[in-house]
């Protein structure tokens, strides 16, 4: 649960920030 609201958020934080996406990718 918590584990798919981090996914949601990311992925929406990500379409705001590409740099913060890749960050995530990488991490």
């Amino acid at each position: 649960s918590f584990y798919t609201n981090w996914m949601k958020k990311s992925i929406t934080e990500s379409k705001k920030s590409p740099k913060l996406h890749l960050s995530y990718q990488t991490n």
